[in-house]
């Protein structure tokens, strides 16, 4: 399904809610809002990247701590408690475990190139820090990582979509040749790639977007919202007729239909992709989801994963079986609960728990598929970290929810900045979830995307 399509249920007056121009666009299926909290094996330290750190306005003690989380550890060790069922009680703090910053690296063999990961250790920091009013407060460790991704050297490549989204609001969905009657059109920036790009672009990081566009007015709108977000722009490729479009119809009440139109999305080429090949290399990470033509997808896996460049897969739209060629140039994959059941034939859990699943067994399930790293979205559930063997449960952050359209692909481009800027996987995740929680209290897609400025504000201690 394609990504930043505008869902927006209408009330009796069959007249969308007010959203200051920029549409409404409730996401068809459930994104991810995440935050850290561990449920399984310790995890790594906190590592901060070589880059500099701008240092947030110091947070005072939080009310409330839920949930023990042996995670990252900052340089001044946090305390966890046992998680309680009345967000209004102190928990009892155990004791801090101090972890040193400089911990030792040693090299990992790549197919092309030696890469430095830091040695895990063990440690604890709060995982969802609760203030008053059960507001949610970002810790200090990972507002200095959010805010330190704009001052990166790394680089962000993506190759993927950029769509215009025309969606209509109905009471109801017609019938096969039935006509109704819809409310305001309303034209929305979309597509994965362009939405994941701004998400990256907004947080500081530096990113490059590969596509194209047609010569149609289309084009000039999705641009100039790429520019507007930071996006370098000027390798995108323009050629004759439309953009990529979709066509949405939404009732009242949330149900849709979605009619996708590749257009200028479907003439990106392998050949476009070699020609590129400098740009692409000279990257930090390359993101790509399969909105394109899968040629072009492996393509730009194989460049990118033959320098050295980490290459992060969102595998959406599905695909019930990859291509070889593409689980072998891509070093992360990022799937939803569903997705994941799907590729490794899993059954899902009683009670539709899925963090109740047996996760050593999906670990050595994607393992045996082709992917060491792996992110798995859980919706309202958070989402589980494998990397290396071993996995982590990140928990969703609370807010007050508008639109969670967006939220999936601020995700996974702030994954993109985290990784760019030299952090692990999990730091990436752990900054991820609150810029995607951030993202469900704006209306829209790449409209309801913030800065780290905004993001961090956002979870600052209210008092």
């Amino acid at each position: 399904m394609p990504s930043g399509i505008a869902i927006v249920a209408e009330g009796a007056d069959g007249v969308p809610a007010a959203d200051g121009g920029k549409g409404h666009e409730p996401s068809a299926v459930t994104e991810l809002i995440p935050v850290v909290h561990s449920e399984a094996e310790p995890q790594p330290p906190a590592i901060p990247p070589t880059s500099p750190v701008i240092q947030p306005t110091a947070q005072q003690a939080p009310v409330v701590v839920v949930g023990e989380s042996p995670v990252e550890v900052p340089a001044e060790p946090a305390a966890a408690s046992d998680e309680t069922a009345d967000a209004g009680e102190r928990a009892a703090e155990p004791e801090e475990t101090p972890v040193p910053d400089d911990l030792p690296a040693q090299p990992v063999q790549t197919a092309q190139a030696t890469r430095v990961r830091p040695l895990a250790s063990t440690g604890v920091i709060p995982s969802v820090i609760l203030g008053p009013a059960g507001h949610p407060v970002m810790p200090d460790v990972v507002c200095e990582r959010l805010m330190s991704l704009g001052q990166a050297e790394g680089t962000v490549a993506v190759v993927g979509s950029m769509n215009a989204d025309y969606t209509i609001t109905t009471r109801r969905l017609p019938e096969p040749g039935e006509t109704v009657k819809g409310g305001a059109l309303r034209i929305l920036p979309g597509g994965k790639g362009a939405n994941q790009a701004a998400a990256a672009a907004r947080l500081g990081a530096n990113v490059c977007m590969y596509g194209a566009v047609g010569d149609d007015a289309n084009a000039e709108f999705l641009l100039s919202k790429l520019d507007d977000a930071g996006v370098d722009t000027s390798e995108i490729l323009h050629t004759e007729g439309a953009s990529g479009t979709t066509v949405i119809t939404v009732d009242a009440d949330g149900e849709n239909t979605i009619v996708y139109s590749p257009g200028s999305n479907g003439k990106v080429s392998a050949g476009y992709v070699q020609s590129h090949r400098d740009g692409l290399t000279e990257a930090s990470v390359l993101g790509l989801c399969l909105e394109s033509p899968m040629t072009t997808v492996i393509a730009a896996a194989e460049a990118a994963h033959a320098d050295g460049v980490a290459v992060l897969l969102n595998e959406s739209p599905f695909t019930p079986e990859l291509p070889h060629e593409l689980v072998e140039a891509t070093d992360i994959l990022l799937v939803n609960e569903h997705e994941a059941a799907q590729l490794l034939e899993l059954d899902p859990p009683e009670g539709g728990d899925w963090g109740e699943l047996d996760w050593s067994d999906v670990v050595e399930r994607f393992a045996d598929y082709g992917f060491d790293q792996a992110i798995v979205t859980l919706g309202a559930g958070g989402s589980i970290v494998i990397d290396d063997g071993r996995w982590h449960r990140v928990s969703a952050a609370k807010v007050d929810a508008v639109d969670t359209t967006g939220c999936g692909d601020s995700f996974m481009g702030t994954v993109l900045a985290g990784l760019a800027a030299g952090y692990t996987l999990l730091q990436s995740a752990q900054i991820a979830s609150y810029v995607a929680a951030f993202a469900a209290t704006k209306l829209g897609a790449q409209s309801s995307f913030g800065s780290a400025h905004e993001v961090a504000e956002y979870f600052a201690p209210p008092f």
